[in-house]
């Protein structure tokens, strides 16, 4: 299940924050987000009950609650939990996904599936939605169903086949519809062909121009200060950047964030210095579209003609893929 985002000294500090509380929400979810960080997921949960209690309200807050009482493994009080804001919000699509992770987490695969075609019947699934669909079937037992569930990813914009490859899905590539189905996602991505040109404005005010680029090893980079995985990943590129940087090795960040401060400090604190670009736009962002990106990070690696070589690899292959490319 791939779509679920996860938000990855109980002692006098704990009591002065109950006795003091914080101002904002900013604030409350602050505190819960680093004893999370901490894997301290019995003390973050207090921290945000008690931030629920003085705000009365925030939906920030009972996100991070519910992903927290996933941390803890307590299904039954997560799914309580989406139950109640169901009551309050109706059913909404993030609610309804967020019941199908839980049913999931329990192996409880037939009413996982009652929810998810429930919503496909109310309103098409998205890309990642077919690909959670797939897997409950792969789950289920019923591969027939569950290539036809990869067929509508593809026909709803999935391209993110490297996570095709992962473990769990293991069963897909001994089947001959599998690389028809990779080939056709590589020729839609546009993996041995020139990589979509574009021309942004980067957050010093210079202007950036991918095919300006030639010559060098360029990793195009979607990303975002608020994605978990994004966050993750930063330490990989930065020693990447570090190892590559002076064998011609580039990265473009194209950030979708939609707050300038909150990625100003962020890159700040972490000192990032390869070229970062942010419309502010979010999902909207145009080049973001113009590359059919529909999760993050994703990661575009082109060589020095200007080819798109690969396509969302992660860590240790994607070292390799750019060891081997600035050989070259």
């Amino acid at each position: 299940m791939k779509r679920v985002l996860r938000v990855v000294l109980f002692s006098f500090l704990l009591l002065t924050l109950a006795m003091n509380g914080f101002s904002t929400e900013e604030e409350w979810l602050a505190k819960a987000r680093k004893l999370n960080e901490e894997k301290k997921y019995t003390e973050a949960l207090q921290v945000i009950d008690e931030g629920l209690k003085e705000l009365g309200k925030s939906e920030k807050l009972t996100s991070l609650k519910y992903f927290t009482l996933l941390d803890l493994e307590r299904y039954d009080d997560a799914m309580t939990l989406l139950d109640e804001e169901i009551k309050k919000d109706g059913e909404t699509d993030d609610l309804l996904e967020s019941k199908v992770y839980v049913y999931f987490k329990q192996k409880k695969f037939q009413q996982a599936l009652e929810i998810i075609l429930k919503r496909e019947a109310a309103k098409a699934l998205p890309a990642w939605g077919c690909i959670d669909t797939m897997d409950i079937y792969l789950n289920l037992g019923n591969t027939e169903k569950a290539f036809e569930w990869l067929n509508k990813a593809f026909d709803r914009g999935f391209i993110s086949y490297p996570a095709l490859y992962e473990d769990e899905y293991k069963c897909l590539p001994k089947d001959a519809r599998f690389e028809e189905i990779i080939q056709k996602i590589k020729t839609k991505v546009g993996v041995g062909k020139p990589a979509k040109d574009f021309t942004l404005e980067l957050l010093n005010g210079e202007k950036c121009t991918l095919s300006a680029q030639k010559g060098k090893v360029v990793l195009v980079d979607f990303w975002a200060t608020w994605c978990g995985p994004c966050r993750s990943e930063i330490p990989n590129l930065k020693q990447y950047y570090t190892e590559f940087q002076n064998k011609g090795f580039e990265i473009i960040g194209i950030s979708l964030d939609t707050k300038k401060e909150s990625l100003d400090d962020y890159i700040a604190k972490e000192k990032l210095s390869w070229k970062i670009t942010a419309s502010l736009k979010g999902w909207k962002d145009e080049t973001a579209k113009l590359y059919g990106v529909n999760s993050i990070p994703s990661y575009w690696l082109i060589d020095k003609k200007g080819l798109l070589r690969h396509f969302g690899l992660r860590q240790e292959k994607l070292k390799e893929a750019i060891a081997q490319l600035v050989a070259e």
